[in-house]
């Protein structure tokens, strides 16, 4: 039997990753694992889970833009990264990794939201989507993908609430070029 995500059930699992990952309370419940925080202006990897992925120094010259706090989270098979700057909470940059069963098919049927475009020459099979500006924060990009070694990883970079759309839809292509080397260093191992 497939292992079947619904883009609701990895949308979830994302956000429970990610807020797992970074809202910690002080009221002491056990909200999950402990969340890896580091502030550093060279090595994001070293906060661990999704963040060994990703490098301040390759993100700035992807995106130019600097960020120096890292958080690692995980949530079952999904491990995720939040970059930001010092304490401002966006803009961000996250990634989600999880293992995955699924085919291109179930990625496209069940994984891909609706309204998304399809991303050509990443992975089996790939969307890219634009999010409008929601409560405290800009608008957002986001790119998907089902890597060739059984994985689901999802990239989105969020902006500041004084954005326009626009820059989140100028910013995707960077984002597919940059969801493609990522995908070639997960696939390289």
């Amino acid at each position: 039997m497939r292992n079947r995500f619904t883009a609701a059930t990895l949308g979830l699992l994302l956000t429970a990753a990610l807020l797992t990952g970074c809202n910690q309370s002080d009221n002491g419940s056990d909200e999950g694992p402990p969340v890896k925080a580091r502030v550093d202006d060279s090595q994001a990897e070293i906060a661990g889970g999704a963040c060994e992925l990703l490098n301040f120094g390759v993100v700035h010259d992807f995106l130019d833009v600097e960020f120096n706090v890292s958080a690692a989270g995980e949530q079952k098979e999904t491990i995720t990264c939040v970059l930001q700057q010092g304490d401002a909470p966006w803009p961000d940059l996250s990634l989600a990794v999880s293992e995955t069963s699924a085919d291109a098919d179930v990625f496209a049927s069940d994984v891909k939201p609706d309204g998304a475009a399809a991303v050509k020459g990443l992975g089996k099979a790939a969307y890219q989507i634009i999010a409008d500006p929601s409560g405290e924060h800009g608008p957002s990009a986001e790119i998907g993908w089902l890597s060739s070694n059984g994985r689901i990883l999802m990239l989105r970079y969020t902006f500041a609430k004084d954005q326009q759309k626009a820059a989140a839809t100028d910013l995707a292509p960077v984002l597919v070029d940059m969801a493609k080397d990522l995908d070639a260093t997960l696939t390289a191992d």
